[in-house]
């Protein structure tokens, strides 16, 4: 509410004031504004020459055709600290709209997107900040309410100012920091508390007080009425009235004592002085410098004229020297756009759409941005030169601009060193999939049932929950043929159509925008082993705590009968394994955007913990994943074994070269993954519990496309066992050669317990031999042979030892 600020503060007095609220629908105002250039801090300087930044707010705000907006900008040092500048103010396109000296915009009366910028000189320097402006047709209802709506002062007084953005019903909005505008911009200035300062002229008895904020990307605004009036008597003015000090520096403080009409005196004499003392000292001339103490206080003047006394006063505030901000975004221009969606009733635009700039040319990095309510992006300070947009979004098939569902069929956008704008895009329905799951037992509907449509021949997945009334849809799915899936805790997994493998499920056609549906499922309850036990726990955000779902849970036998079993993580983020017959397990736990890993934080199955499962008790397991990026580049292949059938719940890792785990994917039920990243080099690696793991022999190039061919073939982890039968298990042994991956030669080791005929032998991956290391007599001991490779090429090997009985493999790579 209104209210006059006590005395201690400042001598306000409020003459008049009206309880109306006037209101504005749709955050604009339908006469013209002017906005008054801040003043505040606007005397700190820098000793040493600042690197010199501008900011222009608000930022990237949405208004309707003929709206009218206010903007400010402000010049930085690299402390962040002010620095006096006078702007000039431009627009473009140029029928975005008209901009007044003062930052004042008309928007034009077409829907479109441009941007405002404010220019300005320093010390021989061009410098410029810039903020995006979308022309949208339609805006969220909400409206700004100033109080007190109208208010009366007198020259060299203040009165406080409150705004509130509410929606129809009168509740409050969430909303961005209020700006604090004056219109004449010489009647006076406003604080960012909303203190309006009348003076130091009387140039007009009406003043329009503007309070404007930003709600979802959209601006809204509203004005209060000031009537000014003569002050009673002479008052001093001082300069600026509000400052930000950093410990040990300086703010020039500038007062000029006033006649009732705002005339200049001439002061016969003026007295400075600092309170409290301990915030700093101040000069003769009004210079204060702050002490050592952080704090705020008041820099106060006496002016004597003509026998009287009149007091001014400035609030100052010392603080810490702030982090220097970041550094100014490298030059460039940028790309902006409306993204809409094609529905049943039309084009609509889109919120919430991922739109990202794909560089061409190498080094440069992908940028993206999301649309705002209305469907609009800007994608700023874009280093110049050709990218590819693509835009996607849930539920809409991915676009390439123009219009290409391929970036092969992209229209690159050249960018300079201006916005390149009217970047539009038009998303098409993907196809969708819908279907009921049910309790086979009860015939109840089944919810938080996890659904997968797998596409034949590729690593496209998509999935979706089904709702408490066992209803379920997968959408945005591209043309092809799809192999569908239901998962749920507590129930045996089902392929449609009601049958247990991958391989005899029926393949289910769609094309986009069709709707296939009565895709039912009826899960059968899983039957209790005897004496069996339990596993569970919760998977949640490394850096957050939050639940993370969807996602799994694989939980491998360590040794024993049992097959593995995936338990699907329901959306708050908890699983539960039941019926598991007693013994160790392996456990290894993954979901889309995340980096997978086995207990306890393992990339490896040999390096996971064992858990124990005892018989009628539930054991806690807690997972907590780390984020990967969204990248827009792929690695994308297949993964089978040595009979060629497909290996699903493969784990693949992109790493670094130092074999850093950067991103992850997994292999879905006909062996294909495809691993989103970010462009460069990766070395790739599979692993997959009771196989051997293996690292593509070189490094891989992420595409746009996916690389497609980046397959593996994994060989049981037994082939590499020291055995082939029990007698030999504790005898014989074929070592792990040394190092491994090499370039270009490795040490391959083998132990014998006795004197025996000794093969080794090194193979290609289709079974050709490659060279003979060892055909001979060895004695018992650890035996060591060099491997040179150094005219082979890059590639896995396997290295083949036969003694006796005793038959065991081992994968060697070669990377050059």
């Amino acid at each position: 509410m209104g209210r006059s600020l006590p005395a201690s503060v400042s001598p306000v007095r409020e003459i008049e004031r009206s309880n109306r609220k006037p209101t504005i629908q749709g955050g604009s105002m339908r006469t013209p504004r002017v906005w008054l250039p801040a003043l505040i801090g606007l005397a700190l300087l820098a000793s040493a020459a600042p690197a010199i930044q501008v900011h222009v707010d608000p930022v990237n705000v949405s208004l309707n055709p003929g709206d009218t907006a206010y903007f400010t900008a402000r010049a930085v040092n690299q402390q962040g600290q002010p620095i006096p500048a006078q702007f000039t103010w431009s627009v473009f396109p140029p029928n975005l709209g008209q901009i007044t000296p003062f930052g004042r915009l008309t928007a034009g009366n077409a829907v479109m997107n441009g941007h405002v910028r404010a220019t300005t000189e320093i010390g021989g320097q061009v410098y410029y900040g810039q903020t995006a402006v979308h022309l949208v047709p339609t805006s969220p209802n909400l409206e700004v309410e100033v109080d007190p709506a109208t208010a009366t002062v007198a020259l060299g007084q203040q009165v406080e100012f409150e705004a509130e953005l509410v929606n129809p019903q009168g509740q409050p909005a969430p909303h961005s920091p209020w700006l604090w505008f004056v219109d004449p911009p010489n009647a006076g200035f406003v604080t960012p508390q909303g203190v309006f300062h009348a003076g130091p002229a009387l140039a007009s008895n009406t003043v329009q007080v503007v309070a404007e904020c930003v709600h979802m990307g959209h601006l809204y605004l509203a004005a209060a009425e000031v009537t000014v009036t003569p002050a009673p008597e002479p008052w001093v003015a001082v300069l600026p009235p509000l400052a930000f000090c950093p410990v040990n520096g300086t703010v020039d403080f500038n007062a000029v004592l006033h006649s009732t009409t705002g005339q200049p005196l001439p002061a016969e004499s003026w007295t400075w002085t600092v309170d409290p003392p301990t915030l700093g000292a101040v000069s003769d001339t009004g210079l204060f410098t702050a002490g050592a103490d952080t704090g705020t206080g008041w820099v106060r003047t006496v002016a004597a004229y003509q026998g009287q006394q009149y007091e001014g006063q400035a609030l100052v505030h010392v603080g810490p020297p702030g982090p220097p901000p970041p550094p100014p975004p490298p030059p460039g221009g940028g790309i902006m756009g409306l993204v809409q969606g094609q529905t049943s009733t039309g084009l609509i635009p889109l919120p919430g759409a991922r739109v990202t700039a794909l560089p061409q040319q190498p080094g440069t990095p992908p940028r993206s941005a999301m649309t705002n309510p209305q469907g609009v992006y800007i994608l700023g300070n874009l280093q110049p030169g050709s990218y590819i947009v693509k835009v996607e979004k849930p539920g809409f098939l991915p676009c390439f601009y123009p219009a290409s569902p391929t970036p092969q069929g992209a229209t690159p956008v050249a960018v300079d060193t201006v916005m390149v704008d009217s970047i539009d895009v038009v998303l098409l329905p993907g196809a969708r999939i819908t279907g009921v799951v049910v309790n086979q037992a009860t015939g109840q509907p089944l919810g938080q049932a996890m659904v997968v449509a797998t596409k034949l021949g590729s690593p496209f997945v998509r999935q979706a929950f089904s709702q408490p009334d066992g209803h379920y849809e997968i959408g945005g799915l591209i043309a092809g043929d799809y192999v569908v899936r239901a998962h749920r805790m507590g129930f045996q997994p089902e392929f449609y159509d009601n049958v247990p493998t991958f391989q005899q499920a029926t393949h289910i056609p769609v094309t986009p925008p069709a709707v296939v549906d009565s895709i039912d499922f009826s899960l059968a309850p899983m039957a209790p082993p005897p004496q069996g036990g339990s596993i569970a726990g919760d998977v949640t955000d490394d850096s957050t705590g939050a639940p993370v779902a969807p996602g799994w849970v694989m939980i491998f036998p360590q040794q024993g009968p049992g097959q593995p079993r995936m338990v699907p993580i329901n959306p708050q983020g908890h699983y539960v394994a039941n019926n598991l017959p007693p013994g160790n397990y392996l456990m290894q736990c993954w979901a889309p955007g995340y980096l997978g890993e086995f207990y306890e934080n393992a990339s490896t199955w040999a390096q996971a913990d064992p858990v124990a499962v005892v018989s009628g008790q539930q054991t806690e397991i807690d997972f907590g994943l780390a984020a990967q990026g969204l990248g827009d580049y792929r690695i994308s292949g297949r993964v089978v074994d040595a009979s060629g059938d497909p290996l699903s719940e493969v784990s693949v890792y992109l790493e670094d070269s130092q074999g850093g785990a950067l991103y992850h994917a997994v292999t879905q039920a006909d062996g294909w993954y495809e691993a989103a990243c970010d462009p460069g080099q990766y070395r790739v690696r599979a692993e997959a519990v009771s196989y051997e793991g293996q690292v593509w022999p070189e490094a891989v190039t992420a595409t746009l496309e996916g690389t497609g061919d980046t397959g593996f073939l994994l060989e049981p982890a037994a082939l590499s066992a020291d055995p082939v039968t029990p007698a030999a298990a504790e005898n014989y042994r074929l070592l792990d050669a040394r190092p491994n991956p090499f370039n270009p030669a490795t040490v391959a080791r083998f132990e014998l317990p006795a004197a025996g005929h000794v093969s080794l032998r090194v193979y290609d991956t289709a079974g050709r031999l490659v060279q003979e290391l060892v055909n001979g007599w060895r004695e018992p001991g650890v035996h060591e042979v060099t491997f040179d490779a150094s005219g082979l090429t890059s590639r896995v090997y396997l290295l083949k030892m036969e003694a006796g009985t005793y038959s065991a493999v081992r994968k060697m790579v070669l990377l050059k």
